[in-house]
């Protein structure tokens, strides 16, 4: 089961350093999917990666070792004021360990699956990586 930990007991952004200060508003099923939003700001195209790590290293080593995959997401264009409804779908790679971040969009949902084999305490890592960067 992986865990989705939100909030801080006391309002100090310290706390989140202690992963035990935080508690569980989430858990997700190993096998199953979620979803992962975020916005692009200065966005000059590239690709997402995101990673899982259950009860071990948290290095980037092990984490590209653990690569989600994408199975689906939508890309919406924005303004200060609102985004565009429908979106267009999100350009995953044929293996589907990276999605592409085209720069005509700023909104950005990817729909993730989890691996069978992730269990217990685990950490997702979102990576980026700029047109000229290599994961």
């Amino acid at each position: 089961m992986v865990s989705k930990n939100i909030g801080l007991q006391n309002g100090d952004p310290k706390e989140c350093l202690d992963v035990g200060n935080l508690e569980v508003r989430e858990k997700y099923v190993a096998g199953g999917e979620f979803e992962l939003a975020w916005m692009a700001t200065a966005q000059h195209g590239g690709t997402v990666e995101v990673d899982i790590v259950c009860n071990g290293d948290e290095s980037y080593a092990n984490f590209a070792q653990n690569r989600m995959i994408h199975v689906g997401g939508t890309m919406y264009k924005c303004t200060k004021e609102k985004c565009t409804s429908g979106g267009s779908d999100v350009i995953i790679s044929p293996d589907g360990e990276w999605a592409w971040s085209h720069s005509q969009y700023t909104r950005f949902v990817h729909k993730m699956k989890i691996p069978d084999n992730a269990l217990g305490k685990c950490t997702i890592a979102w990576f980026w990586w700029g047109l000229q960067s290599a994961g």
